[in-house]
């Protein structure tokens, strides 16, 4: 009788679907590596951040146009129109008509006419031409757009904001459109006929390093439909608020171009240049709240909002699941088995292989795990990590702190575990006598 014959395991066989299971990996490692690099990249801005750059733009229009105490102001003397008493700078003040010094001038000799300063009493330097104007800083003076913002900042950066108050109000003159004059006397009374005439600051800027001889040309200046009113403004305060200053209040407001200092909010407004503020802003909230696009991974779908966190997640597992592996693989080998031969890259030696290996193992998924901790911690502290991290830590909530810190754990397990896996990658050893694998 024949008796059949047992076929016997081949020694190294089991190595083929080994290594094959583990390419299957590297390939998932590699896709979910490249899927969140191209995710995260994929939009040029974060919209909550973008939110939180313009936050800082209306906080400072809210400091620009708020108590200007503490400034650091100077005092600055101009050329008079006319000679005579002067007072302190004050909202409102009466005028005493003098004689004309012409026949038949000025009707309402020695009458009290009302005056009023437009508010507030703080003036823009904007430098055009060889002189500068004065321009009152309102609500209207206060770049409304990006577009506006950038050009504005820009200048900021560069050559500093200068302001100026008005400090006394000297004498004055009234003309009529003849030509005829008459001196305006400033008296301490309010009191005075009519209804007060609207007076608003003209002239040139006094230069910074002004003398007696060049110390710039300033009047307030008004009409009643008739009659033109000049005062003299005889001193002004001036102080030149530079990007630096406004940093020490506003930390992302630093002392660089608009597209350095905001670059969020730069690439927010391309295309949308001329919206004003409160119409971008509503467009960026909407976009930070919508929550409906999604991300597919070997058919698990993921909200974009999460991404951040179960990313991290996954691209950890995967590769704490090949480095177990590896490292198994790393001791089973021998220089005989017929997994070398498998269509691997780590199963090559070359150099090209060994390139391309470390690419996908070590520099994709760490450069993965960067973004999406850079991403989350973005969201989480929106005025940025500073590298006093401590006081990061104490300036957000406890359950920040957890997700943060959790952040930061994950990039540095995600970078360590990228390190074991080229460590463990299949290398050619002396020959020895295989171990079986299973038992």
């Amino acid at each position: 009788m024949r008796i059949p014959s047992t076929q016997r395991s081949v020694p190294g066989d089991w190595s083929k679907g080994f290594v094959e299971h583990l390419r299957t990996v590297h390939f998932a490692l590699l896709s979910i590596s490249v899927a969140l690099i191209l995710l995260l990249l994929s939009k040029p801005y974060d919209a909550r951040t973008a939110v939180s750059e313009l936050n800082q733009i209306v906080s400072l229009k809210k400091f620009l146009l708020g108590p200007t105490e503490g400034w650091g102001w100077q005092t600055v003397e101009t050329v008079p129109i006319a000679s005579g008493e002067a007072i302190f700078y004050a909202p409102s003040f009466g005028a005493t008509v003098g004689k004309s010094s012409t026949k038949g001038g000025i009707p309402f000799e020695g009458k009290t006419l009302t005056f009023r300063v437009s508010q507030p009493n703080v003036y823009t330097c904007e430098r055009r031409s060889i002189s500068d104007e004065y321009r009152q800083l309102d609500s209207s003076a206060f770049p409304n757009n990006v577009k506006e913002f950038s050009t504005w900042w820009n200048k900021i950066a560069q050559s500093g904001l200068t302001l100026a108050e008005i400090r006394t109000i000297g004498e004055g003159m009234v003309w009529d459109l003849d030509k005829h004059s008459a001196p305006l006397h400033i008296v301490s009374s309010l009191s005075g006929s009519g209804m007060a005439i609207e007076l608003s600051m003209r002239g040139f800027c006094p230069n910074e390093n002004s003398k007696s001889s060049d110390p710039g040309l300033t009047s307030l200046v008004g009409t009643d439909g008739n009659y033109q009113f000049d005062f003299s403004v005889e001193k002004v305060s001036r102080v030149v608020l530079t990007a630096d200053f406004l940093q020490q209040r506003f930390p992302r407001l630093r002392n660089v171009s608009f597209e350095a200092c905001l670059p969020n909010l730069a690439k927010a407004g391309r295309g949308r240049e001329e919206h004003d503020f409160d119409t971008l802003a509503t467009v960026l909230n909407q976009e930070a709240t919508r929550g409906s696009e999604e991300f597919e991974v070997f058919g698990i779908k993921l909200p974009s909002e999460q991404v951040t966190g179960w990313g991290l997640v996954i691209l950890i597992g995967v590769q704490l699941y090949l480095v177990m592996y590896l490292k198994q693989l790393s001791n089973k080998l021998t220089p005989d088995d017929p997994g070398w031969h498998m269509p691997w890259m780590a199963m090559d030696q070359s150099l090209l292989a060994r390139a391309l290996l470390f690419l996908t193992v070590v520099v994709l998924p760490s450069s993965a795990g960067l973004l999406v901790s850079i991403r989350a911690t973005r969201q989480i502290v929106p005025n940025g990590l500073k590298w006093k991290i401590i006081e990061t830590f104490r300036s957000i909530s406890v359950p920040d702190r957890i997700e943060l810190a959790l952040m930061i754990l994950g990039f540095v397990v995600c970078v360590t575990l990228s390190i074991v896996c080229w460590k463990y990658r299949p290398k050619l050893n002396d020959p020895k006598a295989p171990a079986e694998l299973f038992e």
